[in-house]
Order: C-alpha cells, then structure tokens, then sequence
C-alpha cells in the first residue's frame, strides 16, 4: 500500500509479475481499504484517519483530545507505530466511537 498525496488514501501498488498477472491486476481493482490481505496496523492506522477527518479534526487537535503527542497520531496513523490497547482506547474515546470501530476493516 502506498499513500496516495492528492486523496491521502492508502492506494494498492501496482505490481506486474510474468507470471500471475491477471491475479495481480485484480488485487488492483479492491477498494484500497479492503480487509484482505490487510495488517491490523494499517487498518487501525486508516480507521483513525477517517474517523479524524469527518469530524474535522486534525492531528493536533486529535492528539490534544486524547492527550497524545501529535508526532504519535502521524505515526499511528501511517503505520509507522503499533498502538497500545490504551492508546487504541484514549483515541477512540476523543473520537467519540467505541475502540472496536477503529479495528474494524472497512469494505
């Protein structure tokens, strides 16, 4: 997955291999939030991006709510960090959703 900078969504890389091609232009065509093949970590990393954003927050504000560094949030949300069971619980709580929305994968 790579992040693409005009929509900020995690977008499937384009791969071709000689051989499983047709297998790969498929795998192309997912929604690029789609469960398969997905980390939990990415997945967390997305959820707490969009949940962000339609609320109209940005990180800073985010991580003031959930009494987080907002180097942490970027982190988090770019898979780059792998959250604590209470830091999944502090953002979720300053989101306003339940922790177990944010590991939900998204169709």
């Amino acid at each position: 997955m790579a992040l693409d900078p005009n929509s900020g969504n995690y977008q499937p890389k384009t791969i071709v291999y000689h051989t499983n091609v047709e297998y790969i232009a498929w795998l192309n065509t997912l929604h690029p939030g789609s469960a398969l093949g997905m980390k939990l970590r990415v997945q967390l990393g997305l959820n707490i991006q969009e949940a962000r954003r339609s609320r109209g927050f940005s990180q800073e504000t985010l991580a003031h709510r959930a009494d987080i560094d907002r180097g942490y949030i970027g982190k988090i949300e770019n898979a780059k960090h792998a959250a604590s069971i209470d830091m999944v619980e502090a953002i979720a709580e300053a989101l306003g959703i339940e922790a177990q929305e944010l590991l939900k994968p998204r169709i």
